[in-house]
């Protein structure tokens, strides 16, 4: 009987280890990918175990709205001044000032969705790697 509960806790702490590994390789991978402006997306990109000793699971997000547009892509909008009574950018003709302009919209990287859709194979291969530390 012992025999058994010393194979149950192995797999379980496996398990949980295995989750843990995958985990942290796909944010490791989830940062290399993210959209750099500002640095936001990046530093909004976080992990968190959970789940309970028999059902190991995580959870990783994104948690900028940025890094939502440029994953999804965006709709044509209009962009309307909030506090001044203009807009300001720098173009390629200099600087340029309107008070609406009609955005495109974009298409989405699909940075996000690309790193995540390759979570289940590295958690195989953690699991694949060994039980032990």
């Amino acid at each position: 009987m012992a025999d058994s509960s010393a194979l149950r806790q192995r797999i379980i702490d496996g398990s949980a280890r295995a989750v843990d590994r995958s985990t942290d390789a796909l944010l490791d991978q989830l940062q290399h990918d993210a959209p750099y402006r500002s640095g936001d997306t990046y530093r909004g990109i976080t992990g968190t175990l959970g789940g309970d000793p028999l059902r190991p699971s995580a959870t990783v997000t994104s948690a900028t709205p940025q890094g939502a547009w440029v994953n999804d892509g965006t709709r044509p909008h209009v962009i309307l001044p909030v506090v001044a009574k203009a807009l300001r950018w720098t173009g390629p003709g200099g600087v340029v000032f309107a008070k609406r302009v009609n955005h495109p919209g974009t298409s989405g990287t699909h940075w996000f969705d690309n790193a995540v859709s390759f979570w289940p194979a590295r958690l195989q291969e953690a699991l694949s790697s060994g039980w032990d530390g």
